[in-house]
């Protein structure tokens, strides 16, 4: 019998389903329209590659046939059959659905009206809420995965259906099996539709499959989700740390009634205990909200709804209406790791990528080449912590604008040590921090660019592969972490490997002397860790101190500082310079002197430029940079002048450009110079059909 790979159109699998068409393949398997020969019926079949059916897998396609019994609802897919064909090729066969998701829907008719909330959003809000009420979390709402039905009315019941159960988690436990396949920060999901603790891999409950929801209604209404940031990992920490805009703001001035921004303004609360207890008082709260009268020019009174302006004048081809169960996600039981790596955590709305260097002799990117919807972690990572035995872990919500500076800086005085201890060995060696109970910040994964996916909250007891080096980011504490720079010394000198401190950003544009000589001081006692590598600073105004103090620390070899302030002139003959592997001048205005003062370097191979000022002649004195081999740039200006500067560094073998700057000419230019291995543009989405993009050394990386 032929394998998932390989069923051929017209054949005959199981004894009874013939294959009619393949809807979609993956690196995990493949869905296939199929009929039914006994019962005359259409349904769709989902079947694992024979490649990928080790045990985990197959724990987790069997679970989410176990999960996908428990759903009963007319919006909720049902499933029919389960079980494995003689080749040991496990299938799912469930409901063929003809339809749209809706963000096929997003993409071909822009936002829908206010009028349209109650028919769509109520369908899923009661869906959702009939698999809350059997215990199941969906965990990766998205506009890819909550389809119109093109067979059924507008408004009648299952018009609107909720696809994709693969990585569903059930809110109760069987003897410990679940546990075993969703442990405990596993992060799943899509980042721009995750909830903040799904985001930080905290555990979940019904409140974040409504969070994502706010998400997917957020952008209907709109036309962008709530937060979007240059790579994956940006944006998820954006959920965790950022208040969503509101409807008027995202929608550039567009008037929606006050009710509903009430609304969804509490679905996208970052705290779950802000949220509506269920889903099904969201719904309610929706229907009252879009039946109350709008404001002059609101988007709610249109005469007639998207919906059925829409009806009348797009029409729609059989394939394009053609979508089922998890077309987006082939089999999203065994999700892979996209490498969610980023170069820093900021606000600011700008890409801001970066390169990486690896252990090969041609360094790789560090930014993330997923889209975001595709993103997710690896199932079973042994770097992901397990759950806080604190039963008393109640971290203090910093972001709340009612936790004082002072109330942190008690918190941050009265913390005790952190400990960190090794046990087993070999392979199973694992280290446990113990953390104050309150949240130091998040705890990353650290890899050679200040980087990584998200681990933990730093707070209460956590768990670690040993051989997984850690970066903290101190977030929400940042402005009192370095007002009291003893707080370093209460940390191990050897846990981690990289540190970020981020300032929220200045509304003044000024911080005061304290803050730039608390910095000074926070970095000198850094020189106890004795394993620290890479430092981000953001929105910080740095003066002579800071330098000289970064100077001090011994392995200290990538610095990206970013919305940063200081006098490139006044400083460019600071010694940091010349000691620097990796670094970044990211928004920090014009940085022709620190060029000039580079171009000395012996040790400089990645140098990141994103949004900052320079011009030809300073980006040429580079050329005499001989290890430098990774150029990331993003700058307004671009013209023969930049073009022949960037020639002219012969040692740059990748380049990470503005794709949204740099024209056809331009890239077939620099495509022509000898040592370039890679250009990476980066741009909203991929083009096609002009000869430069099949150049093999163009890649092309969305944002």
């Amino acid at each position: 019998m032929p394998t998932a790979e390989d069923f051929k159109i017209g054949s005959t699998v199981g004894g009874k389903y013939r294959i009619e068409e393949c809807l979609g393949q993956g690196g995990m398997g493949s869905v296939y329209r199929v009929t039914h020969l006994y019962l005359n019926k259409e349904f769709a079949m989902k079947a694992v590659n024979s490649c990928v059916t080790t045990d985990v897998a197959m724990q987790r396609f069997q679970q989410e046939a176990k999960t996908a019994t428990l759903l009963n609802h007319p919006s909720l897919v049902q499933v029919h059959d389960f079980g494995v064909f003689d080749d040991a090729t496990p299938y799912l066969v469930m409901d063929f659905i003809d339809g749209i998701t809706f963000a096929e829907f997003l993409k071909q008719n822009g936002p829908i009206s206010v009028d349209d909330v109650p028919v769509l959003f109520s369908q899923v809000c009661f869906a959702l809420l009939s698999a809350h009420e059997s215990g199941i979390v969906h965990r990766d709402i998205k506009p890819g995965n909550i389809m119109l039905c093109t067979k059924v009315a507008r408004d009648a019941e299952g018009s609107v259906k909720i696809v994709d159960f693969g990585i569903a988690k059930l809110l109760f436990r069987e003897a410990g099996e679940i546990q075993a396949l969703t442990k405990t920060g596993e992060i799943f999901g899509s980042p721009l539709y995750m909830s903040p603790e799904q985001c930080i891999g905290d555990l979940v409950d019904h409140r974040s499959d409504q969070y994502s929801l706010g998400c997917v209604l957020f952008e209907m209404l709109t036309g962008t989700p709530p937060h979007v940031g240059p790579t994956a990992l940006n944006t998820m920490m954006l959920h965790d740390t950022m208040k969503a805009p509101t409807l008027k703001e995202a929608s550039l001035g567009k008037e929606f009634p006050p009710a509903l921004e009430r609304v969804v303004g509490k679905m996208l609360a970052r705290s779950p205990a802000d949220r509506y207890e269920n889903i099904g008082e969201a719904a309610l709260s929706l229907t009252k909200a879009c039946a109350g009268d709008s404001s002059p020019g609101s988007s709610s009174r249109s005469g007639k709804s998207t919906l059925s302006r829409q009806s009348e004048t797009v029409t729609l081809s059989t394939k394009q209406l053609t979508m089922i169960v998890a077309s987006t996600a082939i089999l999203g039981v065994a999700l892979g790791a996209l490498g969610m790596e980023f170069l820093h955590l900021r606000t600011a709305t700008q890409p801001v990528p970066t390169a990486s260097v690896t252990d090969s002799t041609l360094p790789q990117s560090g930014n993330s080449a997923a889209q975001p919807e595709n993103l997710a972690a690896q199932p079973g990572n042994s770097a992901q912590p397990s759950e806080s035995n604190d039963a008393s872990f109640n971290p203090l919500d910093f972001s709340d604008p009612k936790t004082t500076h002072t109330e942190t800086l008690k918190s941050l005085k009265n913390a005790g040590a952190v400990t960190s201890t090794i046990s087993g060995t070999g392979a199973s060696r694992r280290r446990t921090i113990i953390f104050p109970k309150f949240a130091l910040g998040t705890v990353l994964e650290y890899r050679k660019t200040m980087p990584s996916r998200i681990l933990s909250k730093a707070g209460g007891i956590r768990d670690f592969d040993a051989s997984v080096p850690l970066t903290l980011d101190v977030g929400e504490i940042a402005d009192a972490f370095i007002a009291m720079p003893s707080i370093v010394t209460k940390i191990p000198p050897d846990l981690f490997k990289g540190l970020f401190i981020r300032l929220p950003k200045s509304e003044s544009g000024d911080e005061d002397e304290k803050s730039q000589s608390d910095l000074a001081a926070t970095i000198r006692e850094l020189r106890h860790w004795t394993n620290l590598e890479s430092i981000g600073l953001h929105y910080f105004a740095l003066n002579k101190g800071v330098f000289e103090n970064l100077f001090l620390l011994d392995k200290l070899r990538c610095l990206e500082l970013t919305h940063c302030r200081f006098d490139a002139r006044k400083f460019a003959d600071q010694k940091i310079w010349n000691k620097l592997a990796e670094l970044g001048f990211n928004y920090c205005g014009n940085v022709d002197p620190l060029l000039a003062r580079l171009s000395s370097s012996s040790n400089l191979q990645i140098l990141n430029l994103i949004g900052s000022d320079y011009s030809a002649a300073a980006l040429g004195s580079l050329r005499k940079c001989k290890q430098l081999v990774s150029l990331n740039l993003s700058s307004d200006k671009v013209d023969d002048e930049m073009i022949e500067a960037i020639k002219s560094i012969n040692s740059v073998r990748i380049l990470w450009l503005d794709g949204t700057k740099y024209k056809t000419e331009h890239i077939k230019k620099l495509l022509s110079f000898p040592g370039i291995d890679k250009i990476i543009l980066l741009k909203e989405r991929s083009p096609s059909g002009h000869d430069v993009f099949k150049d093999p050394r163009v890649i092309y990386k969305e944002y």
